[in-house]
């Protein structure tokens, strides 16, 4: 066996222990009132690197009403003057047991230099009963089960490669009706030093406008900047060092589903009048918008020049000469009727 064969098979080893715990910490804190979805997040070394730098990432996360699309780049640098470098890279599929679990990555993908890679998906086998390095965990650790991982070869001192990622996602929320979508950028800690220049882009332009997105959010950490859009909302970050449980996420009230999870076909009426409470302190002319955001999203007609002029200037606006409110379903209709008595109230 030649030298860099004996190091990968030496570093498939660390897949089954310790570093595969720290990844999943961030993830356990979520109560028992919530479905999670899918969460992705950095590219990660199976042993903690000293010598390569995540440069930059790019993100782009593309919200559909059934599902998100990831695309990942992520620059990686030999900071080394001297060393060769070798890298056991790992993205996390899934986990179960742990609060409500997690949905698995759907068509994963991965490219180094622009060249497809062989991955292997490694199983998590390991139990802290048996493991001394997992001594000091939760059993529940041990629920994690699968995740993809591939080999990178000679990084040269001051090379630089590209690595990119992308799979399908599920949606996440919770019972107070919200949907979300994350992103856990806290893994990217297992490279040398910060994160050099970062971009994370939601792009909502399919599903919703920024009427419905919750922009309710909690102060972000220091270096983290976030701009909302009218199509997307976009976390930006330069020489940036995430906490292990940091996640970039975007949450926002659907108006086409019933919130929670495989209960579509089971309700007969949407709880709509609680779910939907923190509309009540909207504007009557936000109400207006979103109430005609429904109708846009399958293409009406609008007379009112104003609200055509609004919706015309929209990208995602497709004018259908066809409309027929039959188009709507139940929750779009309840959703209506809210907003309506919303209106009349403001």
């Amino acid at each position: 066996m030649n030298y860099i064969s004996e190091i990968y098979h030496k570093m498939k080893t660390f897949v089954r222990v310790y570093w595969i715990v720290l990844l999943i910490c961030p993830l356990i804190a979520f109560g028992d009132d919530a479905f999670m979805g899918t969460r992705g997040g950095n590219v990660f070394p199976i042993i903690r690197n000293n010598k390569i730098r995540m440069s930059k990432e790019e993100i782009r996360i593309k919200m559909l009403k059934d599902s998100c699309t990831v695309k990942c780049k992520f620059w990686f640098t030999n900071e080394s003057n001297d060393t060769v470098t070798s890298v056991y890279m790992g993205f996390p599929d899934y986990f179960e047991g742990i609060a409500q679990g997690s949905t698995a990555l759907r068509n994963f993908s991965c490219k180094v230099n622009s060249f497809p890679m062989e991955i292997n998906k490694e199983r998590q086998v390991t139990s802290p009963a048996t493991d001394s390095t997992l001594n000091n965990f939760d059993s529940t650790y041990a629920n994690y089960e699968y995740w993809y991982c591939w080999y990178v070869e000679k990084i040269l001192p001051h090379q630089t490669i590209l690595v990119e990622n992308t799979y399908t996602g599920e949606w996440g929320g919770n019972v107070e009706g919200i949907m979300s979508f994350s992103y856990l950028i806290g893994t990217a800690q297992t490279w040398y030093n910060t994160i050099g220049n970062g971009k994370v882009v939601f792009d909502y332009s399919e599903v919703a406008s920024t009427l419905f997105i919750d922009t309710s959010y909690e102060d972000l950490s220091k270096g983290m900047i976030r701009k909302f859009y009218d199509d997307s909302a976009v976390f930006l970050f330069n020489d940036y060092y995430p906490e292990w449980n940091e996640q970039l996420e975007v949450k926002f009230y659907p108006y086409w589903r019933c919130p929670y999870m495989f209960s579509d076909d089971t309700e007969t009426s949407y709880p709509i009048e609680e779910e939907y409470g923190t509309f009540a302190h909207y504007s009557k002319e936000r109400l207006r918008l979103m109430r005609n955001e429904i109708f846009a999203r399958h293409g009406y007609l609008f007379k009112d020049e104003n609200l055509k002029l609004f919706f015309e200037q929209r990208s995602w606006y497709r004018p259908d000469p066809a409309f027929s409110e039959k188009k709507l379903n139940k929750y779009e209709i309840a959703l209506i009727e809210l907003l309506k008595r919303l209106e009349k109230k403001n």
